[in-house]
């Protein structure tokens, strides 16, 4: 199982010293102005992934909900979405409908698409703290998946869903969130077979869902 906060240092410089594994971060250790979650629910998980092994084909689906920050939302990557931060080398992380919710979904080796880790970063403190720079700040946590997989011949896809039909999930780190400023912003880039290598001047934090229509005026700004 990969760990999900060593993921997210791949993109962010500095991170905040995570509680210890297992235990749920206390509301009394946040400033004012941050609302942290402290647990969050996974529901009706779906995952189609191609024989063509082609990564950017790869379909996933679910909700999510956390009572303490009251956020209900649907979480979904297709063909046609893009990673939210793209960097060379660092893992995929996709936006859910809203925005502040973001997640990583690993399979697991040799589990025949049957097990991932599902690893979801929720934003806390979007203002930042004075303590950490004014820096907006994340919770994050992970749950194992647990799939069962039917091969749909007609696509050639494996199609996988949850045995279980809700899976709750606790915090227990916190981190900087990902933010890309480059010095010198440069054009979107697709890597071999489809890879997102650099995308680091896009419109509303991601790339494009196609080609580029020209809508980047050449200034550097992204419109």
């Amino acid at each position: 199982m990969r760990c999900w906060s060593l993921l997210l240092l791949v993109t962010t410089a500095t991170a905040i010293p995570a509680s210890p594994p297992g235990r749920t971060l206390l509301a009394r250790d946040w400033p004012a102005n941050c609302v942290p979650g402290h647990d969050f629910t996974v529901s009706n998980f779906t995952l189609s992934i191609p024989k063509s092994d082609a990564a950017n084909k790869t379909t996933i689906t679910f909700g999510f909900s956390s009572k303490q920050t009251r956020i209900e939302t649907t979480c979904r990557r297709s063909a046609s979405t893009w990673p939210v931060y793209l960097v060379k080398s660092a893992r995929e992380r996709f936006a859910c409908d809203n925005s502040s919710v973001e997640f990583i979904y690993d399979v697991a080796p040799g589990s025949g698409d049957k097990k991932g880790t599902l690893a979801l970063m929720e934003a806390a403190c979007t203002e930042g703290t004075k303590k950490w720079g004014w820096l907006p700040i994340e919770t994050g946590g992970s749950v194992d998946m647990e799939l069962q997989c039917e091969e749909d011949k007609t696509d050639a896809a494996s199609n996988c869903k949850s045995k279980s039909d809700t899976v709750s999930g606790n915090y227990i780190s916190y981190a900087l969130r990902p933010h890309i400023e480059p010095d010198e912003p440069v054009p979107w880039t697709i890597g071999d077979e489809g890879g997102r290598e650099d995308c680091r001047n896009a419109p509303a934090d991601r790339c494009p869902d196609g080609g580029d229509d020209g809508g980047d005026d050449g200034s550097g700004s992204g419109k």
